[in-house]
């Protein structure tokens, strides 16, 4: 199975199988909580007022169970319905800084075209919002500057 369907297929099944509800959340909760007392009574913490301990060790661990979840849903659901494709500017295209970027490093006006491509840029496309974001732009060379090159080399004739 080609690897972006198999992705799509893995993020949609998980997705729909695994639900952490309300319970599952008050068991997690739980378990945090006894392992941040076990934790306070090694290193020497007083317990006396234990429903003061309770109500702090309950509230941080309800904020580390959320925040459990939230990444265990962005690894396994988000990160594998994104699917990443290299690309290149295309030649005569007008310069988008959003997708391109000089290989000489320089500040070129908006009004120039690309020439060639001179490395792959890497965009990714969200399989379940079909939205596309450049993670890399593409640099390429742009035509003024084969311009410039071939009218110094026929100068030097």
């Amino acid at each position: 199975m080609d690897q972006p369907i198999a992705g799509r297929w893995r993020s949609l099944t998980r997705h729909q199988t695994k639900r952490v509800d309300d319970e599952i959340k008050l068991q997690l909760v739980h378990c945090v909580y006894q392992h941040m007392v076990k934790v306070l009574v090694a290193s020497g913490y007083n317990l006396g007022d234990l429903d003061n301990v309770q109500i702090m060790c309950e509230d941080r661990a309800q904020s580390i169970v959320q925040l459990l979840v939230e990444v265990d849903q962005m690894l396994y659901e988000g990160v594998t319905s994104v699917d990443l494709e290299p690309f290149v500017v295309p030649y005569g295209d007008p310069y988008d800084t959003k997708y391109a970027e000089d290989a000489d490093g320089s500040e070129q006006q908006p009004d120039q075209y690309i020439a060639f491509s001179t490395s792959l840029g890497l965009c990714s496309t969200n399989a379940h919002t079909n939205a596309r974001a450049v993670l890399l732009r593409s640099k390429v060379q742009f035509q003024s500057t084969i311009n410039e090159l071939l009218e110094y080399e026929n100068a030097l004739k």
